[in-house]
């Protein structure tokens, strides 16, 4: 029979522990023979533990298989909570019901918008009238293809790009039109225009598409000067101050550009200041519709152009000055708008 297991301290514990272990140190092996001398019955207990020790480490276990705990919760709560969402009090509605009646009236409201909206974009569209424009009563080759600007500067080959083929007289002027002018804003309407006139911020701007047709139509303009119209009158030139406002930049450098149609290059020449003019007009789209068409007809390209600021016009005769002379029958609300004539001055 085995003897009882001694009460031992906590000290003597530690001793017995490290033997079963077999990490017992070298210092330590006389303590524990002292252990052992004083209770004999020990040593067979240390025995005992060793082989329990032993039959332990042989064993192997396998660890349980991981299990989703979280998931079965959830499934189970997720029934129970759901019916404690807030729910909307649902609100009584009227019925909806269509009528011939409301179905007339639907159409012609949408009828109604489809007209408004065309008429708009079409108002819109004919706000303002291009600078860029056909002559009038000008007989000229197809200009629906002018020449297209392919090159400019001081450093362009001139000998090397000009053609030996001529090319029509209009169609260098559209180029020139559409380069030289294509900075300029969009011409006025004849009721703005009318408008500027009245402010003094009103310019005739007309360009001939050689000298020399520029020089034949100022001669008519002086042969025709005495005789006035009803409406308007061209009352001679303006002085050399304010003739040379009207001045391009002397630096501006020759432009080349490729006629599509004839498969020639061209030079574009710059719109050169020949003479400006002052007419004196009623201020009604009437006399100024009639004036322009009077130029026009001198063969010149001719547009209307807004001022940032009124011009100071001389008064063109002393007739214009003096017009409360006249018979009251004759007075007119009336405008002085300088007439500048450009002319394509080929080098």
């Amino acid at each position: 029979m085995t003897s009882p297991l001694p009460q031992l301290n906590p000290h003597e514990e530690a001793l017995v522990l490290e033997a079963i272990e077999g990490t017992l140190a070298p210092e330590q092996h006389a303590g524990l023979e002292a252990l052992l001398t004083r209770h004999p019955g020990l040593q067979e207990h240390m025995a005992a533990m060793r082989s329990d020790r032993s039959r332990l480490a042989d064993l192997t276990f396998e660890l349980p298989p991981e299990v989703d705990l979280v998931a079965p919760v959830l499934a189970r709560l997720e029934p129970e909570v759901l019916p404690l969402r807030r729910m909307e009090i649902p609100r009584r509605r009227r019925d909806v019901r269509w009528s011939p009646a409301a179905g007339r009236r639907l159409a012609l409201a949408a009828a109604v918008l489809l007209i408004a909206g065309f008429t708009a974009a079409y108002v819109h569209s004919q706000v303002g009238t291009p600078r860029l424009r056909p002559p009038v009563a000008v007989d000229t080759p197809d200009t629906a293809h002018p020449p297209v600007i392919v090159a400019e500067g001081p450093d362009v080959d001139a000998p090397a790009m000009e053609s030996a083929d001529p090319i029509a007289p209009e169609q260098l002027l559209v180029a020139a039109e559409g380069f030289w002018e294509a900075d300029r804003a969009l011409e006025p309407d004849l009721k703005r225009a009318v408008q500027l006139l009245s402010e003094g911020r009103l310019a005739i701007r007309v360009l001939a598409r050689s000298e020399q047709a520029a020089r034949e139509g100022l001669e008519t303009m002086r042969a025709g000067i005495a005789s006035r119209s009803k409406t308007w009158a061209l009352a001679g030139r303006v002085n050399d101050e304010l003739c040379r406002r009207w001045e391009r930049d002397a630096s501006l450098q020759p432009v080349w550009a490729v006629d599509q149609q004839a498969d020639t290059i061209i030079e574009v020449p710059i719109p050169t200041l020949l003479e400006v003019w002052s007419a004196d007009l009623q201020l009604d789209a009437t006399a100024l519709a009639s004036l322009t068409h009077a130029l026009s007809e001198l063969g010149w390209r001719v547009h209307l152009e807004e001022m940032s600021r009124p011009i100071d016009m001389e008064p063109g005769s002393l007739e214009s000055a003096l017009w409360w002379s006249e018979p009251n029958s004759t007075w007119h609300p009336s405008g002085s708008v300088p007439v500048v004539i450009d002319a394509l001055v080929r080098p």
